[in-house]
């Protein structure tokens, strides 16, 4: 009933604000022209066609040992996990979903790694978050330094002490002879006309959630929100970079900035499913611990740009969690991912 119905509200919502629709197509495209675009394509090309190669199927004994210890994953799991804390969304679930299917880690690795491993880089926290939103470099790198704490948070909580036997596939001859540069380049910019397009779409969506009334509605029912701060958190569960632009001038924007960067936005998510439904991936959990790795963020946020007796108490409290919840939860026999998001 609701897939039907929100069709027709969509297509009813485009017959009575078609100007604004227009408007937010054109102000997508600029998005995508001037800043999606030319910080992914680079990362993409590069991921695709390194992670490609058949020589990357051998994982150092440091990788080994660092990523077995700390998230009971193979060290060649390490690879995707860099490439999301620098490349910034979806590389990491493109790194994921590629390494599955070269044959490099298991399903259960690859399906564990996706949870925490779709991050956002240090550019948009410098470039857009520090340099426009907050007017303070600085403030960005201290918000970088949360995001990524919270996301090792994440998969240290779901770490598994006896791992599964990892099993893997061998690289296919065709898979090999596609994973050259040509093919690196033609499925990227597959890869980034499909981000473009949810990107205009989600555009669309919040120009009719204006111009409707509905946040004005929204603002009514939560009166002790501020309209602008409002507006911002409903757009950045959308699309984030719209969401945290408009949080300029908001109190407490550093904080509500780390959460959105850790949610990551349900734009950013179709973007990693297109990634990862096509290699039969399901990472359960994926969206309660996105949320985890918000709270966790803009906790990490709060105590270095404001620390207090309470922040310490509690960050202390997340970080010995972090360190002796799977042994807990192992002795208490349950299941990692029920128990932990």
């Amino acid at each position: 009933m609701i897939r039907a119905m929100l069709p027709l509200l969509g297509g009813v919502g485009l017959l009575l604000y078609p100007a604004e629709a227009a408007q937010a197509v054109r102000d997508g495209l600029v998005i995508c022209g001037t800043s999606v675009v030319p910080a992914l394509f680079p990362f993409f090309v590069l991921t695709k066609f390194f992670l490609g190669g058949v020589q990357s199927h051998t994982s150092g004994k440091a990788s080994e040992a660092v990523m077995r210890r700390c998230f009971g994953l193979g060290g060649a799991c390490m690879r995707p996990l860099l490439l999301s804390f620098v490349g910034g969304y979806p590389i990491g679930a493109a790194s994921v979903a590629e390494q599955y299917r070269s044959g490099m880690i298991s399903k259960n690795e690859a399906e564990r790694l996706l949870v925490f491993c779709n991050n956002s880089g240090p550019a948009f926290f410098l470039g857009v978050i520090g340099a426009v939103v907050l007017s303070d470099a600085k403030a960005g790198l201290v918000l970088y330094a949360a995001h990524v704490l919270g996301a090792l948070c994440c998969g240290a909580l779901l770490r598994e002490n006896r791992p599964r036997q990892a099993v893997l596939r061998k690289l296919r001859p065709a898979q090999e002879a596609q994973s050259g540069f040509l093919q690196a380049v033609s499925s990227s910019c597959a890869a980034l006309l499909q981000i473009s397009g949810l990107i205009l779409f989600f555009s669309v969506v919040l120009s009719l959630l204006e111009a409707s009334g509905i946040f004005r509605l929204l603002c009514r029912l939560l009166p002790g929100i501020p309209a602008q701060t409002l507006r911002a958190m409903v757009c950045g569960i959308f699309e984030l970079s719209g969401g945290v632009i408009r949080l300029r001038g908001c109190d407490g924007a550093a904080v509500l900035c780390a959460f959105l960067m850790g949610w990551g936005g349900l734009c950013v998510h179709l973007q990693a499913m297109s990634f990862w439904q096509p290699q039969q991936l399901k990472p359960r959990g994926y969206f309660a611990a996105k949320l985890l790795h918000g709270t966790i963020s803009a906790l990490f946020a709060a105590l270095f740009l404001s620390p207090k007796p309470p922040l310490w108490l509690l960050s202390g409290a997340v970080l010995l969690l972090c360190a002796f919840f799977p042994e807990i939860r192992q002795k208490m026999g349950g299941n990692p991912r029920r128990n932990t998001v």
